[in-house]
């Protein structure tokens, strides 16, 4: 049997071992004869006790997530169980909202009682019977996410960044599709109070309370830059719970990345964070009117964590497919607020200017500045510098969709009268009449005098 001791690191356990540390678990909660059933066979009871009404079955899940098919299992252990009337599913992770609204459904009225213990629970149960299976590794429990939209308002907005590119018709979109990503996030409250003293007195004072917003992956917290702090700030009071049924209708892809991290590690991290910001140097005048300086650093007890609040920040991302090129369009949002992050649809592909007019190629699916584009020669339609075919006429590059157009119109150039040709480089003959008329003015103006 594992033993129990004052501080458990989930994490490191395996299976086996966490039922047998819910053993211990159990029997500190006041059932009776705790005991892990067999492990083949155990139709969905890996632990079986006795409680107030009758026996209880648990099922321990040491894992991430805990769907409906559970707790279905679960309850027909219980439906079958003898003198059964209770069954409880208990995981390190979270419950997916289809399983608690199972769970909800066939407890009470009389028939069985389902009970849904995921890692926070634990955490607070710890608490109350004196075991800490908060400060392991077990990782942060959230299902709170700032409001996101859906994949069609997204997809309104790339088409509406696309009207204002010249030559560009909705119909030449082939695809676009709509990911979500979902930020582990916090914000913290937290208030500091430090007084600095030396022998002559108080020399220093820092009173302050600060809310920071910082983005909590498991490589390690980073504070969100103003702007998404800004948008976030706006909208904490409007989170909602992340239904994954309906992320998987509503995206082609949806991605709930890990805390990583215990909340007493980030906790620590914001203590640090607010040691660093106030930490200062203090020039003072001793009782002997000699000059000092006092590095004033607040201590980790002046540092109080008033609040702590965990969230998902969604991040939409969306790729728009036209013909040989993807457009990326990236956005944070929070409720009806969006900033985007990323958006490849108002830049030139080629130098990625996004000034002036954007004008889109037919021929490859590109967006160009001005510098990038040009006029077809036989088609008199917008060519990028990158996929034209190009050849000289009359000295002069000419830009082609194809291979087979510069060919055409080389057909044409050849049998072009004489007097037209030059018009292929309209600046180079221009320059040349002038050339011709300044050199037969100034023969005429110094012609001798006959």
């Amino acid at each position: 049997m594992l033993a129990v001791t004052e501080k458990q690191i989930l994490d490191d356990l395996n299976g086996y071992e966490f039922e047998e540390l819910m053993v211990d678990v159990f029997r500190k909660m006041g059932y009776d004869d705790v005991k892990v059933s067999k492990k083949t066979g155990d139709k969905g009871r890996d632990i079986i006790m006795e409680g107030e009404s009758g026996n209880v079955v648990v099922e321990c899940k040491h894992q991430d997530k805990v769907g409906r098919p559970v707790v279905q299992k679960l309850h027909s252990a219980v439906s079958t169980f003898e003198n059964c009337r209770k069954g409880i599913v208990a995981t390190t992770g979270r419950l997916t909202n289809p399983a608690q609204e199972y769970a909800d459904e066939v407890s009470g009225n009389g028939g069985e009682e389902i009970e849904l213990v995921d890692g926070q629970d634990l955490r607070e149960i710890g608490e109350s019977i004196g075991l800490d299976l908060y400060s392991g590794k077990i990782e942060v429990i959230c299902n709170e996410s700032l409001g996101y939209p859906g994949q069609e308002e997204i997809k309104d907005r790339v088409t509406h960044e696309l009207d204002d590119v010249e030559n560009f018709t909705d119909n030449q979109i082939d695809s676009i599709d709509v990911e979500a990503a979902f930020i582990p996030s916090f914000c913290v409250d937290a208030r500091i109070d430090s007084t600095f003293e030396t022998s002559v007195g108080v020399i220093s004072e820092v009173h302050e309370r600060d809310k920071i917003l910082f983005t909590a992956q498991r490589s390690g917290p980073s504070t969100m830059n103003e702007q998404v702090g800004g948008l976030v700030s706006q909208n904490l009071d409007g989170t909602r719970e992340i239904d994954m049924d309906e992320l998987g209708d509503e995206f082609s892809d949806a991605e709930i990345r890990r805390f990583g991290r215990t909340e007493t590690e980030y906790q620590e991290w914001v203590v640090e964070r607010e040691r660093d910001r106030y930490s200062h140097t203090v020039r003072y005048t001793g009782d002997n009117n000699v000059t000092y300086t006092k590095e004033c650093t607040p201590n980790k007890s002046d540092v109080e964590i008033r609040d702590v609040k965990p969230f998902y920040l969604p991040k939409i991302k969306s790729e728009t497919s036209i013909k040989r090129y993807n457009y990326g369009y990236e956005c944070y949002a929070a409720g009806n607020d969006i900033l985007v992050d990323r958006n490849d649809l108002s830049q030139c592909v080629h130098c990625g200017s996004d000034q002036g007019t954007i004008t889109f190629c037919e021929n490859c699916g590109s967006l160009n500045c001005s510098s990038h584009i040009k006029t077809e020669r036989l088609e008199k339609e917008p060519v990028c510098t990158g996929c034209a075919v190009t050849d000289q006429f009359f000295l002069k590059k000419k830009y082609f969709y194809t291979q087979q157009n510069r060919d055409e119109f080389q057909q044409i150039y050849q049998e072009m009268p004489l007097y037209k040709k030059p018009l292929e480089n309209k600046p180079l003959t221009a320059g040349a009449i002038l050339a011709i008329l300044s050199v037969a003015i100034w023969m005429g103006l110094n012609a001798p005098l006959i």
